[in-house]
């Protein structure tokens, strides 16, 4: 090879290393700002923090005394002991007491009977039932996730796995039904006005409604949904992203979004009039977000 060639040859591995260089750091540059961009709302809404400190939390439950619970849903190493808790928070003074440890990846908080019912979403570990500091086993189900009351008191659970379930559960004696089989990363139910029931499936960018056996696609757009919460008015759904997760509200006619750069948000919880609670899990924080009042 000439001394020109070899030349030319030094001058483009040269400018091929420089273009992989800036490209490094545009991407670094980019995961950055994704990383610790605050938190933007839609205009007439605002946000505040309530809590910190809690690390990965997951699912938010009020009970009828007004107490205000949830879980924290550390990642589960296999061959570990459980490392969830469902706990008390009391965002006056920003601690929280613990209810119960030892659990394996909490997710799914329902009320119930002066309790709550507890899912786990991790291999051979049974959906629980704490009331008065007792926890009772209910039954086993293939990583359950969310978990809704019907108006007849029965309960519908989805399961976040390959052909996971629609599981129906009479309380009365834990009988199971399975109303539907098909989900990819089954995540999120709620039962909204007329006794209308809504999915969401990870994997998939719809929500979905159930009727006659069927999930019927009606609206899409979204990027790994992963809570539901249904209100007369319409239903709050949360994007179960890393670094991008939205808050959005579909008025059972089309989707707004709420708010943006949520990190791993999931469950919503009714705090008020156009008021909720958010669990971000991504940064282990509880957020409340209003529209401003005029």
């Amino acid at each position: 090879m000439t001394g020109a060639g070899c030349l030319s040859k030094l001058l483009i591995l040269k400018v091929v290393s420089s273009v992989m260089v800036a490209a490094f750091f545009c991407a670094a540059i980019v995961l950055a700002w994704l990383r610790f961009s605050p938190v933007t709302v839609a205009d007439g809404w605002q946000y505040e923090v309530l809590q910190e400190n809690l690390h990965r939390i997951t699912s938010l439950a009020r009970m009828p005394d007004g107490r205000l619970l949830a879980t924290l849903s550390a990642k589960q190493p296999a061959s570990q002991p459980g490392s969830g808790q469902l706990i008390q928070l009391d965002t006056m003074n920003g601690r929280y007491e613990v209810l119960v440890d030892k659990l394996y990846k909490p997710d799914g908080l329902m009320p119930y009977s002066d309790g709550v019912v507890v899912t786990q979403e991790y291999t051979d570990q049974p959906v629980l039932w704490w009331r008065d500091g007792q926890v009772t086993p209910i039954v086993m189900l293939v990583k359950p996730e969310s978990i809704v009351a019907t108006a007849s008191g029965r309960w519908l659970i989805v399961e976040d796995a390959m052909h996971g379930r629609l599981i129906e559960i009479d309380p009365r004696d834990y009988r199971e039904t399975v109303l539907y089989q098909g989900f990819e990363a089954g995540e999120g139910i709620c039962i909204g006005k007329n006794q209308r029931v809504f999915v969401v499936d990870n994997k998939r960018g719809d929500l979905f409604e159930f009727a006659d056996g069927k999930m019927n696609a009606i609206a899409g757009g979204l990027n790994g949904p992963g809570f539901l919460r249904c209100t007369d008015k319409g239903i709050w759904i949360t994007e179960d992203v890393t670094n991008n997760g939205r808050l959005l509200f579909y008025d059972y006619q089309q989707l707004h979004v709420v708010a943006r750069h949520l990190h791993s948000p999931q469950s919503v919880l009714e705090n008020g009039e156009d008021d909720v609670l958010v669990a971000e899990q991504g940064r282990s924080r509880l957020l409340r977000i209003s529209r401003k009042k005029i």
